[in-house]
């Protein structure tokens, strides 16, 4: 009783301190916004109600894992409800059927992986670089990554391929998606080499899952679940120019061979 005790103090002291800070700095965000109505209002007013929805988000989903780690018997009580314990035979032979269509699908898209060529392939988020973008110079690095795909396309370089494990990365994936409404004409694809969660974001308060998960889903194709040497195989090798914060790299030793073809 006292460890359930001890843990019960420690959780609404958690959940005590994360409203303090979701609260604070929505106080800044609301005076910031007050101290500059004459400059940008309605652009300013939208941009603090998106990072307010994104503290409430990370907030949340705080709040969900204290409560699976701390009270574990609390989840698996709404877990063993009558209501989802018990099915009927239409109930999972439905069931059964979906998960068969999904087999199916996760099969069909895995045959229409596209096989890149060097010539016409950039990536972008390759490579190490000592240079960070971040939600201060990250509108520099978004005109840098405009200039990047003009100069690409007009050198017949048109497969993107974009890394958004690194914050470079999923700028880069913004920008191409802007782009591509504004008319250009491209194929993009994914390396998907770590879940959403893990993805790490250039902003200050990172986007949520759904904003992440909806943006992958404009993408032609996302390599994923992939092992060290099939990255290499049908990725790293397949690759002639890369993009990162220090600009263009040409992968010379990928480009040779190919031009005799």
């Amino acid at each position: 009783i006292s460890c359930l005790t001890s843990h019960i103090h420690i959780f609404r002291l958690r959940t005590q301190k994360i409203s303090i800070v979701v609260s604070k700095i929505a106080y800044v965000l609301r005076y910031i916004y007050i101290g500059n109505s004459n400059y940008h209002r309605k652009g300013l007013m939208t941009t603090m109600n998106k990072q307010i929805e994104r503290l409430r988000f990370h907030m949340w989903r705080t709040r969900f894992f204290l409560r699976e780690n701390f009270f574990p018997m609390s989840l698996a009580k709404d877990l063993e409800s009558p209501e989802l314990a018990e099915f009927t035979k239409e109930e999972v032979n439905e069931l059964r059927e979906m998960h068969e269509l999904l087999e199916q699908e996760d099969e069909e898209y895995a045959c229409s992986e596209p096989i890149l060529v060097p010539q016409n392939t950039m990536y972008f988020g390759g490579g190490k670089s000592k240079k960070k973008v971040n939600c201060l110079n990250a509108s520099r690095y978004r005109a840098d990554i405009q200039q990047a795909c003009t100069w690409a396309l007009s050198h017949g370089i048109n497969v993107f391929v974009v890394n958004c494990a690194r914050p470079i990365g999923l700028l880069a994936l913004e920008t191409l998606l802007e782009l591509r409404h504004a008319g250009e004409t491209f194929q993009l694809y994914v390396d998907q080499i770590t879940c959403i969660r893990h993805m790490k974001s250039y902003r200050l308060i990172r986007e949520t899952d759904l904003e992440i998960i909806f943006m992958l889903s404009q993408c032609d194709y996302r390599f994923q679940r992939l092992t060290i040497l099939e990255r290499f195989d049908k990725i790293a090798s397949k690759v002639g120019y890369r993009y990162n914060e220090d600009g263009i790299h040409i992968d010379e030793c990928n480009l040779e061979g190919w031009g005799d073809e």
